[in-house]
């Protein structure tokens, strides 16, 4: 039985084959503006000169920064069963519920589909690009996160049974980690670098879905917190030039 929820990835893909020929160009086309900036520190060796230009991320977390990730993750994977009835209790209301609704929508295939389709057809070179870096990173996120759930099989907290139950191999379980929550970030983490002065609101919304996640009691925090993971690890590799997870780019 082939997984629903991949079917988003394989349309990506689909619907996009165009945007290879853009994002060649836009990639080899000469790009006007200020040299690199450098920083100069002076010691009693003489100067050294640190390159601040971007460089094109990995997509697993460089040097030691996959540390605090893995311990906010093996932390909330060892206490977030006992504290999702306690957000839920002291959080979810009405009000708060139908703000959760609205944004929740924000994660879902209409809008991480239609944005990077809307952005390449209405937008010029710039738009252009961001479109393909949206969408490198979306297949990647989405692969990742779709084939995860399929390995753990871990029960949402909506579903009878033990709140994060772990099932193993499954294609009925599917709450670790949080496709809403990896998506969102995806995208928010690809638009803040190719879009910086609106970073701050890029994220918050980002972190209002994941948010929204657990208050509609579909995930609990350690679902969302690896899927903000993964999500923003897919965007640093597609906003910086690199390929997706199928070894190529659009």
């Amino acid at each position: 039985m082939f997984p629903r929820r991949l079917l988003p990835c394989l349309l990506a893909l689909a619907l996009c084959p165009a945007m290879a020929v853009a994002s060649a160009a836009a990639d080899a086309s000469p790009k006007a503006g200020p040299a690199a900036p450098t920083v100069a520190l002076t010691d009693a060796t003489g100067a050294l000169s640190l390159d601040l230009t971007p460089k094109k991320r990995s997509l697993f977390f460089e040097g030691d920064g996959w540390i605090p990730f893995a311990i906010g993750a093996g932390l909330l994977l060892a206490t977030d069963r006992k504290s999702q009835p306690f957000l839920t209790d002291a959080l979810a209301n009405p009000t708060t519920l139908r703000a959760s609704r609205a944004v929740g929508v924000l994660g879902t295939p209409r809008v991480y589909l239609g944005t990077p389709l809307l952005l390449y057809a209405l937008g010029g070179k710039r738009e252009k690009q961001t479109a393909t870096r949206l969408v490198n990173a979306l297949v990647t996120s989405g692969l990742i996160t779709e084939t995860t759930k399929v390995l753990v099989g871990r029960r949402r907290p909506d579903e009878s049974g033990g709140v994060g139950d772990v099932k193993g191999p499954s294609l009925v379980y599917e709450s670790f980690p949080s496709g809403h929550t990896s998506a969102a970030f995806a995208m928010a983490t690809v638009l803040a670098t190719q879009y910086p002065r609106y970073r701050v609101p890029l994220y918050a919304l980002a972190a209002a879905v994941a948010a929204s996640r657990v208050l509609q009691s579909r995930h609990i925090p350690s679902d969302v917190f690896v899927g903000a993971g993964i999500g923003i690890a897919a965007g640093q590799q597609a906003a910086h030039g690199g390929s997706n997870l199928l070894g190529f780019k659009f």
